[in-house]
């Protein structure tokens, strides 16, 4: 199944590790103002496929499709980009 977000809109990976506090402008709290890392799947515009974007918690919107999780996110939401990747090895480890 093919989905392809409509322009300015990213069709989005959460990182299950994403406690990267290192990479934070806004440090964790009770207050819930974490940022999260995402891997671009597919994109129409400025950020490319396979890029890893920093975004507010909130500023995601999920979809669960065939108990499949996707996330999308427009453009404007994204503050900003890092070289983090998240290695197979990493995803093993955090389960």
């Amino acid at each position: 199944m093919k989905i392809q977000p409509k322009n300015q809109i990213l069709l989005v990976q959460k990182h299950k590790d994403y406690k990267t506090s290192v990479d934070m402008a806004i440090q964790e709290s009770d207050e819930d103002k974490r940022l999260l890392t995402c891997k671009v799947l597919e994109s129409t515009g400025e950020y490319k496929k396979g890029e890893t974007v920093i975004c507010g918690r909130y500023a995601l919107y999920q979809l669960t499709l065939k108990d499949q999780d996707y996330f999308f996110i427009h453009e404007d939401d994204i503050i900003g980009t890092t070289d983090y990747s998240e290695s197979s090895e990493d995803v093993l480890r955090s389960l």
